[in-house]
């Protein structure tokens, strides 16, 4: 039984370095790992940060008033910006006679019914 505990021991002795650098070797790539898991974790955590912070900004942004738009406003109320289309449409058309203005050497026959003075000379 001594002698077995013995060739245990050497052979423990002779890989002893190769057991070593195997442990160092698999104690550096945990470690490794957990830096790119801690790393990865971060970078999460920024995008999350960054994608509710824009959120936040759109919807702050999207409720303050934009006088830009039209679609808010309560269209004409005072009825300024309404045009009066006329009720009938004229059945003659004016003649070109009425439409030109009368000179001081002729005379232009009035187109209206109405009776107009004729001017008086001093």
């Amino acid at each position: 039984m001594s002698q077995e505990k013995m060739d245990r021991y050497k052979e423990f002795k002779q890989n002893r370095k190769a057991e070593l650098e195997k442990e160092k070797k698999r104690k550096t790539l945990i470690k490794w790992l957990w830096i790119a898991a801690g790393g990865l974790a971060a970078v999460a955590l920024i995008v999350a940060l960054t994608i509710t912070g824009i959120n936040s900004y759109r919807q702050w942004q999207n409720a303050r008033p934009n006088y830009d738009r039209t679609a808010g406003v309560i269209s004409d109320v005072a009825g300024v910006l309404e045009t009066e289309a006329p009720t009938e449409a004229p059945t003659e058309a004016p003649s070109e006679e009425a439409s030109e203005p009368a000179t001081e050497g002729t005379s232009a026959a009035p187109t209206s019914a109405a009776p107009t003075a004729a001017p008086t000379a001093n």
